[in-house]
């Protein structure tokens, strides 16, 4: 779709009561976070739009954020928001809030070339792999954080949804490292975090966890990524008829925006469980993208899982 009648459709108001539930201990924490990031919606909005006016501005308050806020406050945050989610599952929506700038961290030069692509040209595929090195040493550090969550919380009783929020916020860097793979291959493909606004789209089906835009023919296509979509049964059977099935009990996101991006059959983030007649089930397990990223950048699974969505993403990127 082009880039501008996309952006379009993300037009209208904000869901004003999307925070109306949060504690007080959650509005505390995300004010700084909420304020950059809806700096981050007027950026992402202009982008699409093709609106590069005010570029000193830009590059200043991108170098605002990044050395006075993100370096010195991110890592603090991190620890505050799992600390609330693991005694308060009602606080847990704090982490998932966290999740953009997490990313945005790791893909400053990206935005960077996206917003002011005159000074900053498309990043070589060497500067991608520092990315996605940062990308997935997050990746596995918040999966031990996971492991110990889950130990902890099976322990003292406590609420489980750190866990889930958790697992979401890791599946999500998983397949920005597979999408980057993608803009090694194509340079006038640029992938970003979709910001609040975008990502809050849920009243018109169109919320969305990244926009991927071809700049060389100014289309663009928002990914949502789900740790597991359901309907999942043998992760060895990789068929067409069973990816579809997978996303069958999924009916509230707008195709015409929207790519959906399974974590067990399209990244392959599943492990093999033993039950007690001796048969296996799969379960969700997020992160192995970034722990085999890691331990061997030529990881097979990387192949894999691109190969599983390269496709369908430029088809849907192109088709409307």
């Amino acid at each position: 779709m082009d880039s501008r009648q996309y952006v379009e459709g993300y037009q209208q108001p904000h869901n004003r009561n999307r925070f109306n539930f949060d504690t007080p201990e959650v509005r505390k924490l995300m004010a700084g976070p909420r304020e950059w990031a809806s700096f981050y919606d007027v950026l992402l909005t202009s982008f699409l739009d093709g609106d590069t006016t005010d570029i000193e501005y830009v590059e200043e308050q991108l170098d605002v954020y990044e050395h006075q806020w993100l370096d010195p406050h991110l890592e603090d945050l991190i620890e505050q928001s799992q600390i609330l989610g693991f005694y308060d599952g009602e606080s847990a929506s704090a982490v998932n809030e966290l999740t953009f700038h997490i990313l945005t961290k790791e893909f400053m030069p990206i935005w960077r070339h996206a917003l002011l692509p005159e000074k900053y040209p498309p990043l070589s595929p060497e500067e991608i792999t520092v990315v996605q090195t940062g990308l997935a040493t997050r990746g596995v550090a918040l999966k031990q954080t996971r492991v110990d969550a889950i130990k902890q919380q099976l322990r003292k009783g406590t609420s489980r949804r750190l866990a889930g929020s958790l697992n979401g916020q890791i599946s999500e860097i998983d397949a920005a490292i597979v999408m980057l793979e993608m803009m090694k291959d194509n340079p006038s493909l640029i992938l970003l975090p979709a910001t609040q606004h975008f990502e809050s789209a849920m009243h018109s089906g169109r919320s969305t966890d990244f926009v991927l835009t071809d700049t060389e023919v100014w289309q663009s296509r928002g990914i949502q990524v789900k740790t597991s979509i359901g309907g999942f049964q043998d992760p060895w059977k990789r068929n067409q008829e069973q990816k579809r099935s997978s996303f069958l009990p999924v009916k509230r996101y707008d195709d015409k925006y929207i790519t959906m991006i399974d974590g067990m059959v399209d990244i392959g983030n599943y492990a093999l469980r033993p039950l007690p007649n001796n048969s296996t089930i799969a379960q969700a397990d997020p992160g192995q993208i970034s722990v085999n990223f890691l331990s061997d950048r030529q990881h097979p699974s990387l192949a894999i899982a691109k190969n599983n969505i390269a496709g369908r993403i430029f088809h849907d990127l192109r088709k409307n």
